[in-house]
């Protein structure tokens, strides 16, 4: 429950928590919080039909519980003892279809992402820092676990929600069963004026959450028993419950009552947003709930069932035939049993075996058609299975059987891939909003400064600079992290020493944590130059080393020169911005040194050799040298000879 949620930062929401909305305020909701208590007990009077079938279809695929569906009485059932009588057997066609299901779409689970608006260094950096908080707040949540219990919810009754919520100081979201929904009646979800949650807790928790509305709580009616459950689970109402409607308004209002209409606690939500996503299985038009994998797949499977008993009921029957045996034959009725080789004594006529006529030949072909007809509902064939299929040997066309499968599934994908970047944004505005700067470093470490800042100046809600994908799959596990990293190093993206650091401490090499910190320090530097006349110790008192990330400084400087807002800039701005730039540039491209060796000489001074000057070049002056001293040697010898 968000109850946690108020003791936030409660004027980044707009609202103080608790205050009390003036029927004259233009910001108020179209609805009162009796107007809303009064649609949402209406909405769920006329939907109790419904809750009714997801009990059935709950039942249908729970293994032992499944039999009781066989003969349809279920829902019928009053008692415990009634519901345990031992009945016909049923074999649950629906349950390993349905697992099936949940874990194709547990496995192609979608992430979300964030893209910049536009490829400016600004809107890079603000989509990097959203992206790193939001991977913290995705792993945080477990929305693993989350998204497959939301998955199973959605199959099997075909209407699903996710709700973000704040608890105990952090970001969760929380899967929503269809029959805690709440909404206008006769509207679709996107439709409604409001969307809300039930909520059923005890008494005693609810006053100590709420102390100065103990009386509103003790005078709250008791929750009711859900109706999509199971009778075996719910035969008696949980004691001391009662239910609390969580209600958010399309304007961003919410507000947290008890059934019967009491306001407890209300508020506006971050950025006006709407923290509850609903999803359908397939999208009824016109209709709020959805329509799920099991639920076409029920009359099948009860014609399945009754066939299936009724060819055991006559296996019976034949193993035990009826005895047709003379009143004057003196037989004891109880001389027939399932003995072997019993011995019945009579007198007069023998007694003789009834038989009963013989079940229709169409009977024996019914099942496999039926069982046919179940698949056919749910989307699930053999092939999808990894069963053959009837007539089909061709690896190509069980490749395409499969494919076809697939492909039923991906309007649900779609729905489920909206659903998560509604999500994605609204557990952004929540970190920003409710998250302290101390907590944000201590998630960060060095980096949780640049973060922060950088996620409270982008913005999200009303003109994004961010868009949010689904489907990008970031998975921070640790196979995907560890393929990521081999295929970085097979890429040479990466050297093998940074690959073997990033496998031995479990790192991403994706998350682009340095690189949101050098951008944040470039910004920083550029806004400091720009606000900050020319001072001691370089521009603007800025010195920019080599050791800095220069590519970073040179996109964010660079970049700036090249934007509109640099026209309209003082001169003399300009000219301190165009001297930090050549500074980069200057660092980034320094000019090449000469060995000492071989600078110019002065004339006159005596010159290297042309060998030494250039390496692999012989110096040809060397032999004629030595041949002209040979030479001068051997005339003096024979001058002084004369």
């Amino acid at each position: 429950m968000p109850f946690d949620a108020l003791t936030g930062d409660a004027a980044a929401i707009g609202r103080e928590p608790g205050e009390v909305i003036e029927p004259g305020d233009t910001n108020a909701p179209s609805l009162t919080p009796q107007q809303i208590a009064t649609l949402a007990e209406e909405f769920y009077n006329k939907s109790s039909q419904i809750y009714t079938i997801f009990r059935q279809c709950s039942e249908a695929i729970n293994g032992f519980r499944a039999s009781r569906f066989a003969i349809g009485t279920v829902s019928n059932t009053t008692s415990v003892e009634t519901y345990l009588r031992p009945r016909d057997v049923c074999i649950s066609l629906i349950l390993p279809l349905f697992r099936n299901v949940v874990a194709r779409f547990s496995t192609e689970m979608p992430s979300a992402g964030v893209v910049p608006a536009d490829d400016s260094p600004l809107e890079i950096q603000r989509a990097q820092a959203s992206e790193q908080a939001l991977r913290y707040a995705w792993r945080d949540a477990k929305m693993r676990r989350v998204m497959t219990e939301f998955i199973e919810w959605l199959a099997l009754h075909g209407t699903g929600g996710l709700l973000v919520c704040m608890d105990r100081g952090n970001v969760r979201v929380n899967a929503v069963c269809a029959e805690d929904l709440r909404a206008e009646p006769g509207v679709e979800p996107g439709d409604s004026r409001f969307l809300g949650v039930v909520r059923r807790t005890t008494r005693e928790a609810l006053r100590a959450q709420f102390p100065d509305k103990w009386q509103q709580i003790e005078s709250a009616p008791a929750a009711r028993i859900p109706l999509s459950q199971s009778l075996f689970l719910t035969a008696q109402p949980a004691p001391d419950r009662v239910e609390v409607l969580e209600a958010y308004c399309a304007s961003g209002h919410w507000y947290i009552m008890t059934s019967d209409g009491n306001v407890l606690d209300q508020g506006e939500t971050p950025g006006k947003t709407m923290p509850l996503s609903v999803v359908r299985y397939t999208r009824l038009p016109g209709e709020f709930h959805g329509m799920g994998m099991v639920e076409p797949a029920l009359d099948p499977q009860y014609a399945f069932n009754t066939i299936v008993n009724q060819t055991l009921r006559n296996a019976r029957s034949m193993a035990n035939p009826k005895v047709l045996i003379e009143r004057s034959s003196k037989v004891d009725p109880s001389a027939f049993t399932t003995r072997v080789g019993e011995k019945v004594f009579y007198s007069g006529q023998p007694p003789t075996v009834w038989t009963p006529p013989p079940m229709p030949q169409y009977f024996t072909m019914l099942p496999p058609q039926l069982q046919a007809h179940v698949h056919d509902m749910t989307g699930v064939h053999t092939t999808s299975l990894g069963k053959r299929a009837v007539g089909i040997s061709s690896g190509r066309a069980i490749e395409a059987l499969t494919a076809n499968d697939l492909a039923q599934f991906q309007g649900t994908q779609d729905a489920i891939e909206d659903a998560v970047r509604h999500v994605a944004r609204s557990m952004l505005l929540y970190m920003r909003a409710f998250y302290p700067p101390d907590k944000v470093l201590r998630m960060f470490n060095g980096t949780g400064k640049s973060i922060l800042s950088t996620l409270r100046a982008t913005d999200i809600a009303e003109d994004p600079d961010v868009f949010f994908e689904a489907g990008t799959l970031f998975s921070a596990e640790v196979k995907d992290r560890d393929q990521r990293t081999l295929d970085l190093i097979r890429l040479g993206m990466m050297t093998p020493e940074e690959g073997r650091r990033a496998l031995s401490f479990r790192l991403d090499p994706m998350a682009p944590v340095q690189t949101i910190a050098d951008m944040a320090h470039a910004q920083k530097i550029l806004k400091q130059v720009v606000e900050t006349p020319t001072g001691p110790g370089g521009i603007a008192g800025v010195e920019v080393y080599p050791s800095d990330n220069l590519k970073a400084l040179d996109e964010v400087v660079g970049g700036f020169m090249r934007s509109d807002e640099w026209d309209g800039l003082d001169p003399a701005v300009q000219e301190r911005v165009a001297q930090l730039y050549k500074q980069i540039i200057a660092l980034k491209n320094p000019a090449p040194t000469l060995d000492p060796s071989q600078a110019p000489k002065p004339p006159g001074a005596p010159q290297e050799p042309i060998g030494s000057l250039l390496p692999g070049v012989q110096d040809l002056s060397a032999p004629a040298d030595e041949e002209l001293d040979k030479a001068e040697a051997g005339g003096q010898a024979l001058t002084g000879g004369v």
